[in-house]
């Protein structure tokens, strides 16, 4: 058996919410539960605090937030195509894949 271990690095933060929502749409998930989805989302700020010193506020564009229930969900709803057209099984779990496949000598 053969198997590859991969970890998406930053995988959260890299999910850009247009294309979230466009798949979103595309699995059905629509008007309230995603003006819900865009709510949560959308009008969050970040900053950075080193010793004491702080940086300014800027909003958060892309990405799913870590640490919450949706933020596992929303990634996998978003990579959930890359399997398509790899001959091997696949298992997902938030931001870490195992491929694996039987090796005929």
């Amino acid at each position: 058996m053969a198997i590859a271990i991969f970890n998406f690095s930053k995988a959260f933060d890299g999910v850009p919410h247009c294309r979230l929502f466009s798949k979103l749409s595309q699995y059905g998930i629509c008007g309230t539960v995603q003006d819900w989805l865009h709510s949560f989302l959308s009008d969050r700020y970040q900053r950075v605090v080193v010793n004491g010193a702080q940086s300014s506020w800027l909003p958060v564009l892309s990405g799913v937030p870590q640490g919450t229930v949706l933020g596992p969900l929303l990634f996998l709803i978003y990579i959930n195509d890359i399997v398509l057209g790899i001959d091997s099984e696949i298992c997902f779990f938030a931001d870490d894949c195992i491929l694996y496949r039987e090796i005929d000598p």
